[in-house]
C-alpha cells in the first residue's frame, strides 16, 4: 500500500507543532500561577496536550511522520477508545479505591456539565495518545531499535501467560485491600496471547520476531509517560490522589515510588487492548510507524477486506489511510454511542465514591463569612474581589506578602488573630483537597489547621468525622482519604521542622 502522503511533513511543520506545544504549555503555567480559573481548573489537560504536541514535533523533525500528521486519520479512533479504556480502570477502582479526585468542577447548569465532560474527554483521551507518542518518539530517536534473530517461542507460553493473567486479575479483585496493584499488566497476560495466535499486534510476536527491544521501548515509554503524568498532576488544583495502603511513606509527586512500575504495565495493557479492539472493529489497523515493528498486525479479512500488499507488509499507521477512507472504521463508529453510555454510567457511579471534593471558593470558607468588613460597608468578599482576589489560592498568596496582608487586614478590619484564623482555615481546606464539606466536619472535631491533623490517628479521626457527618445528614469521608490527610500533615511537619 502506498504511503499516506507523497509529501511528508516538513521541518516547518515540526517547528509549528513545537511552537504550538510551547505556547499551550506557557498558557497552562500562566493560568496555574495566576489561578485563572478557566485555565488552572483544566491545567492537566492543557499541559498534557502541550507535551503531546512537543513529542509529535520531534517525530516529524526526525523522520517526517507522526500521529498528528501522517497518521491523523487515526486520532478520533485513538482518542475515543482511550477514554473507554481508562473508564474501564475507573470502574475497577470502584472496587480497589486506590485513587480519588479532588478540586473537581462544581456541577450545576448544563454548561457546567458540558465543561466537566469536555475536560474528562480531553484528559482521558491522552492515555493512548500520550503513551503511543512517547513510543513513537523513542523510535524516532533510535533508542532500543536494534533487532535480534527470530526465535520460536515455547508452545506452552501463551497458555501459561493467560493463566498467570487470570490469577493476577482474580487476586486483585478478590483481595483489593492489598493486592489491587496486580491488576496492572494482568490484561496483557490475558489478552496478548490471544492477539498473538491471530496475527494481531502482540508483544509475544515482537519477541518471536527478534524484536524484544520494541517491548523494552514500550516499557520505557510507559515509564516516561508516568513521570510526566504525575509531575503535571502534582501541580494541578484539580487532580487525583493515591491511597495505596502501606506505600504512603515514600512518594514522588502523589505516587508511591513502587507505583511507577504500574505505568509500563499500563502501556502494555494499552497496546494489547487497542490491538484486540482493532481486530474486531477496525480491520486490525495499526498506529505505529513502519520502522518501529518487526511484526505489525496482519489485515483482518473480516474488517479490512483484501489485504493485498498491506497484509504482507503489515498494517502500520502510515499504511492505513486508504482503508480508513474506504470506511473500515464504520463498525467502530457505530459503537461510540454505546461507549459514551458506558462513560456516563461509570461517572455516575464514581461521583459518590471517588470524588473527594469540588473546587474551593472563597464563599465556602466560614472564616470569611464570620469576618465581615463592616455592616455599613462592602462585604468581605466584595473587598477581596475589588483587590482582584477571587479564589482561595490567590488569598493565600496575598496573605503571604506582609505588606499586602497588612493592607488587606486594615481594609477588612481584621486583627492579628482573625488574619491568622483565615490563613489557617484556607490552608486546611486546600490541603490535599479536603474541601469545604470535610473542612467543616474537621472544625467540628477540633481540627482548625493542617498541623492539628498530625495529632490524630487516622482511624480515630475517621470515626469522629463519620459521627459528625451523620449528625448533619451527610456521609463522612473514606478512611483512606483521612489516612492521606493525616500522613501528609505529619510529613509536612517533618519537612518544616527540618
Amino acid at each position: 500500500m502506498a504511503a499516506s502522503s507523497t509529501h511528508p511533513p516538513s521541518k516547518r511543520t515540526a517547528a509549528t507543532l513545537a511552537a504550538l506545544g510551547l505556547a499551550l504549555l506557557a498558557l497552562a503555567v500562566w493560568g496555574l500561577r495566576t489561578d485563572m480559573v478557566w485555565v488552572s481548573q483544566a491545567f492537566y489537560a492543557y499541559a498534557w496536550w502541550a507535551w503531546i504536541l512537543l513529542l509529535d514535533a520531534f517525530c516529524v523533525w526526525r523522520r517526517g511522520s507522526s500521529l498528528l500528521t501522517t497518521r491523523r486519520h487515526l486520532l478520533g479512533l485513538l482518542a475515543t477508545s482511550s477514554v473507554t479504556f481508562w473508564f474501564l480502570f475507573e470502574a475497577l477502582n470502584l472496587r480497589f479505591e486506590n485513587w480519588y479526585y479532588i478540586g473537581t468542577f462544581q456541577l450545576g447548569g448544563p454548561l457546567t456539565y458540558l465543561g466537566a465532560g469536555s475536560f474528562v474527554v480531553a484528559a482521558f483521551s491522552t492515555v493512548f495518545i500520550g503513551m503511543f507518542e512517547a513510543f513513537d518518539a523513542l523510535g524516532a530517536a533510535g533508542i532500543l531499535t536494534r533487532r535480534g534473530q527470530p526465535r520460536r517461542l515455547p508452545t506452552w507460553l501463551p497458555t501459561g501467560l493467560q493463566v498467570l493473567g487470570l490469577v493476577m486479575a482474580g487476586l486483585a479483585v478478590a483481595f483489593p485491600f492489598y493486592l489491587a496493584p496486580l491488576v496492572w499488566g494482568s490484561l496483557t497476560f490475558l489478552l496478548d496471547p490471544w492477539n498473538y495466535k491471530r496475527g494481531n499486534r502482540s508483544l509475544l510476536r515482537d519477541f518471536e520476531a527478534g524484536d524484544g527491544r520494541a517491548v523494552a521501548r514500550l516499557f520505557l515509554a510507559g515509564l516516561i509517560s508516568g513521570l510526566v503524568w504525575e509531575s503535571l498532576n502534582f501541580a494541578a488544583p484539580q487532580k487525583w490522589v493515591y491511597t495505596v495502603r502501606g506505600l504512603e511513606g515514600l512518594k514522588l509527586f502523589e505516587m508511591p515510588l513502587l507505583g511507577f512500575l504500574g505505568f509500563p504495565a499500563l502501556a502494555f495493557d494499552a497496546v494489547t487492548a487497542f490491538s484486540l479492539l482493532s481486530y474486531y472493529l477496525c480491520g486490525n489497523l495499526g498506529w505505529e510507524h513502519a520502522d518501529d515493528l518487526a511484526a505489525p498486525a496482519r489485515a483482518h479479512p473480516g474488517g479490512a477486506g483484501d489485504a493485498g500488499e498491506s497484509g504482507q507488509a503489515g498494517l502500520t499507521g502510515d499504511a492505513t489511510r486508504a482503508l480508513v477512507g474506504a470506511g473500515v472504521l464504520r463498525r467502530y463508529w457505530r459503537t461510540v454511542p454505546l461507549q459514551a453510555v458506558f462513560w456516563v454510567v461509570v461517572t455516575a457511579a464514581m461521583m459518590p465514591r471517588t470524588i473527594g471534593s469540588i473546587r474551593l471558593r472563597l464563599e465556602h470558607l466560614p472564616a470569611l463569612a464570620s469576618a465581615p468588613a463592616g455592616t455599613a460597608g462592602p462585604s468581605t468578599l466584595q473587598v477581596l474581589e475589588a483587590e482582584d482576589i477571587r479564589w482561595p489560592r490567590q488569598l493565600l498568596r496575598a496573605l503571604a506578602e506582609e505588606s499586602r496582608a497588612d493592607e488587606l487586614a486594615g481594609r477588612l478590619g481584621w486583627d492579628v488573630a482573625e488574619r491568622e484564623a483565615v490563613t489557617r482555615q484556607t490552608e486546611l481546606y486546600l490541603f490535599k483537597g479536603i474541601g469545604a464539606v470535610h473542612g467543616r466536619f474537621l472544625g467540628d472535631v477540633g481540627v482548625h489547621a493542617v498541623a492539628d491533623l498530625a495529632a490524630w490517628e487516622p482511624e480515630q479521626l475517621h470515626r469522629e468525622l463519620v459521627r459528625v457527618a451523620a449528625d448533619r445528614g451527610f456521609a463522612g469521608p473514606h478512611l483512606d482519604w483521612v489516612r492521606v490527610w493525616v500522613l501528609a500533615s505529619r510529613s509536612r511537619g517533618v519537612l518544616m521542622r527540618g
